[in-house]
């Protein structure tokens, strides 16, 4: 009886075999659609994920080391209200916590000294600008942050030697 139940659903298959045909196709072109759109995201976290290259660090150091000399120099002359200051204060923190946290990361990644090194600069510029954040220094005192350009600048200078060593490098093993 399997046999005589088999041969029909052969025949039944057989007489309809255009819309099943059809039918298959747009499926696969279904799958074939989200398959691609899958790689694309994932293609999209990768590079959203990667850590930066040395030369993009020393890019968003400078960067961030012009936004602090801007602030340091508009809360000397008076120009900033109380609010606007600790705002600013506020991001500037927020963005050496980030380059901080990638840098150690890109340090563990790359087992580099002296990126750690240069992490840790980026840490203590960080604790130097949260003094404002949570008032323990007043606005009229520029210390911490004059510490904290310090620190950045010395920050750019190790990575400026960091490239150095790197193009070296690549130059020894071409």
């Amino acid at each position: 009886m399997n046999v005589f139940l088999l041969t029909q659903a052969a025949e039944d298959l057989a007489g309809t075999g255009g819309s099943d045909i059809m039918r298959l196709v747009i499926e696969y072109i279904a799958y074939a659609v989200v398959i691609i759109v899958g790689i694309i995201i994932l293609l999209a976290f990768r590079r959203a994920s990667r850590p930066p290259k040395h030369t993009e660090l020393k890019k968003q150091l400078e960067s961030f080391s012009d936004d602090l000399a801007s602030v340091h120099d508009q809360a000397q002359r008076g120009v900033l209200p109380r609010l606007r200051f600790i705002k600013l204060v506020s991001k500037l923190t927020y963005r050496a916590d980030k380059l901080a946290f990638t840098v150690d990361g890109m340090a563990e990644k790359e087992r580099d000294g002296d990126l750690a090194a240069l992490a840790t600069l980026l840490e203590q510029a960080h604790t130097e600008l949260s003094a404002y954040r949570y008032g323990t220094h007043d606005a009229g005192d520029f210390a911490p942050m004059e510490t904290a350009r310090h620190k950045l600048t010395e920050a750019i200078g190790l990575l400026t030697r960091i490239i150095e060593r790197d193009k070296k490098l690549s130059a020894k093993r071409a």
